[in-house]
Parts: structure tokens; sequence; C-alpha cells
């Protein structure tokens, strides 16, 4: 089933790093990717809070 999300691909070359955000979305009860995603939105939420909207082109 073809899915309407948008990708993005992250790469670290810290495993300690992947396993950890492996075991926070275990916690979370979460996918990684569902946990990176709350942690992205999280990310902008705050700086748009200390600074203002992000403009983007639509």
């Amino acid at each position: 089933m073809p899915s309407n999300l948008s990708p993005i691909t992250v790469r670290t070359a810290d495993d300690i790093f992947k396993a950890k955000l492996q075991r926070l979305a275990q916690i979370h009860g979460r996918s990684v990717s569902k946990e990176a995603e709350l942690i992205l939105k999280r990310y902008v939420q705050n700086y748009e809070e200390k600074y203002g909207e992000i403009e983007i082109d639509k």
C-alpha cells in the first residue's frame, strides 16, 4: 500500500545513538520512525516558540 508520508533518511555513524533511539521508541510504544518524527516535531515547535514561525514556500 503506497504511503502519502514524506520519507526522510537519517544517517548516523554512531551505533549507540541508533540503539538509544530504538530503546526510546520501545519504551514509548512507537516505531523508530514515529519516535524520530515526534522528536523532530518537538524540535521545530521549540525553535518556533523561541524565534517565530519558520517561513516556507508552498
